[in-house]
Order: structure tokens, then C-alpha cells, then sequence
């Protein structure tokens, strides 16, 4: 008589609780898993900060994620995909009730990733959120959005022309 087993372990958790270790960039950080000394890159999801070699704005956004995130407890929320070709874990980030990649697009500092879903089906869970932060950002010109200083060029066309 065939039986199913099924494992009580979840080896794939949809969401982790860890502490940020160091901040990379606007949209890259090193946490440490709980009761460990592994540092973990881990990614936000669904957007897209200048690049740090693009000044004012690439270091504004990573004194901006440090300002909010160094040294906090914060949960990892995944999506469809985990893992980006660069080995980093892709997340959305919680500080208490405050999706961070939302906070960050809403304040200016980095942009929402446009995607189509009927073209790119996974990590689209708070796309339409980021997509509502990012016209609030620039409607009130804040950050990379201000008139006087508006950011010129995307990050990705930035980085392939550095390449």
C-alpha cells in the first residue's frame, strides 16, 4: 500500500527573520541567519537603485538604506524566485510593518523595476504597490524625482555603459 510522507522541516521557508550585517548599496545588504556568523547577500526585490558609482544619487540611496536598516532585526519575505545569477538571495525586506522596498521607492531614493507580468510572471507580488510609490515619488519630486537634480539616466543604462 503506497503512503506519502511528508517532512515537518520546512527547508524552504517563505519568509526568514535575520540581521542586517552591512549595507552594500540602495539595493544590496549582508544579513546574518540567526545564530550564525554567515553573511547572506540578499537583494530587494522589484527595483532598481543608481548605482553607487553614480553620484549624488547611488551613494544617497545607500546612506539611505543604512540610515533605516543598519543593525536591525528584519524578516525576509521571498517570492517565486530565490536566487538572481549573481548568487543573491532575492527578498523583499521588512522592518516591522514597513516593506522597505517600498519605502525606498516612495522616498525617492531608487526606482521601481516596470515589468510586465504576462512577460516576467515571477517576484510580482507587491509590483503594483512599488509602481503607486514610485508616481507619489514623482509627483513630489523627492529624491532622484527633484527637478533641480532629477537623475538623468536609469541605473541599468548606467551600468551597461560602463561595461
Amino acid at each position: 500500500m503506497p503512503f506519502l510522507c511528508l517532512s515537518t522541516a520546512d527547508d524552504n521557508p517563505a519568509e526568514q527573520q535575520v540581521r542586517v550585517a552591512t549595507i552594500k548599496s540602495g539595493q544590496t545588504l549582508e544579513v546574518l541567519d540567526a545564530g550564525s556568523t554567515r553573511r547572506t547577500a540578499v537583494r530587494l526585490i522589484g527595483v532598481d537603485a543608481p548605482d553607487p558609482r553614480q553620484l549624488p544619487w547611488g551613494e544617497a540611496a545607500t546612506q539611505a538604506l543604512q540610515a533605516k536598516l543598519a543593525g536591525q532585526m528584519v524578516r525576509l519575505e521571498f517570492d517565486q524566485e530565490r536566487d538572481d545569477a549573481y548568487g543573491r538571495t532575492l527578498a523583499y525586506v521588512w522592518l516591522g510593518d514597513t516593506l522597505i522596498n517600498e519605502a525606498m521607492v516612495e522616498e525617492g531614493w531608487i526606482l521601481a523595476k516596470g515589468r510586465s507580468p504576462a512577460v516576467d510572471s515571477s517576484n510580482t507580488r507587491y509590483d503594483l504597490r512599488l509602481a503607486h510609490a514610485q508616481e507619489t515619488a514623482r509627483l513630489l519630486h523627492r529624491g532622484i524625482w527633484n527637478p533641480d537634480q532629477p537623475m538623468r539616466q536609469r541605473p541599468s543604462d548606467f551600468r551597461r555603459n560602463l561595461e
